[in-house]
C-alpha cells in the first residue's frame, strides 16, 4: 500500500442516498465495487501524530 499526497476526500453517504442520487441523474445502478468504501480506521493518535499527518497531507480544509 502506498501513501498518496494531494488526494481528494469525497464525502461518504449511505448507499440508499447515493443510489437515489445516481438513479435521479440517469447514471443507473452502482456495481458492488462502486458501493464499497475502503480505508483505514486509526485511533489513539496523539497531537504529534496528527501534526505529522497534517504535514504530510497538506491543507485539506475547504476554502
Amino acid at each position: 500500500m502506498s501513501a498518496t499526497q494531494g488526494a481528494d476526500y469525497p464525502a461518504v453517504i449511505p448507499y440508499s442516498k447515493s443510489r437515489s442520487l445516481f438513479l435521479d441523474s440517469g447514471r443507473g445502478e452502482l456495481s458492488p465495487e462502486e458501493r464499497t468504501v475502503r480505508g483505514t480506521f486509526v485511533q489513539g493518535l496523539n497531537d504529534n501524530d496528527v501534526a505529522l499527518l497534517d504535514l504530510f497531507e497538506g491543507n485539506v480544509s475547504a476554502s
